[in-house]
C-alpha cells in the first residue's frame, strides 16, 4: 500500500469538486475595482495569493514526502543483493511519487482553466 498525504488527496477532490457558493447566482464572488479585490460585501479580500501559496506549499510538503520515501528505500539497497521485498518497496515509493506528480498534474490544469474561466468572465 502506498502512502499519499491526506493534503495531496484532499487537493485532489477539491480541484474535482466545483465550488459551492453561498451568494446568489447573478453576483459575483468578487468585484475588482480602483483600490483592489473586494468582496461582494464590501471587505477587503487578499486572501487569493495566500491561498495559492499555502496550496503550494502544501504540494512541496508532499513532493518532499514523497522523495524522501524514494530516497529512503534506495539508500537501503544493497547493489548485487536487492531481495523481492526491496524491489516491491521501491515499486510502492516511485508509484506514490508517480501519483503526486499526476495529482499536481490534473490540479494544475484545473486551476489554469478556472483561471481562464475567470479572467474572461471580466
Amino acid at each position: 500500500m502506498s502512502k499519499v498525504s491526506a493534503e495531496s488527496v484532499e487537493a485532489f477532490r477539491a480541484a474535482l469538486e466545483p465550488p459551492v457558493s453561498s451568494q446568489p447566482a447573478d453576483e459575483p464572488l468578487i468585484k475588482v475595482g480602483g483600490g483592489g479585490l473586494e468582496e461582494a460585501g464590501g471587505a477587503l479580500v487578499s486572501r487569493l495569493p495566500e491561498d495559492i501559496l499555502r496550496g503550494m506549499e502544501k504540494l512541496s510538503a508532499g513532493f518532499a514526502e514523497s522523495m524522501q520515501g524514494v530516497r529512503k528505500v534506495a539508500e537501503g539497497m544493497n547493489a548485487g543483493s536487492i531481495r523481492s521485498a526491496e524491489w516491491l518497496d521501491a515499486q510502492v515509493q516511485l508509484s506514490a511519487m508517480s501519483l503526486q506528480y499526476d495529482i499536481v498534474t490534473k490540479v494544475v490544469g484545473k486551476a489554469t482553466h478556472t483561471l481562464d474561466s475567470f479572467m474572461s468572465s471580466q
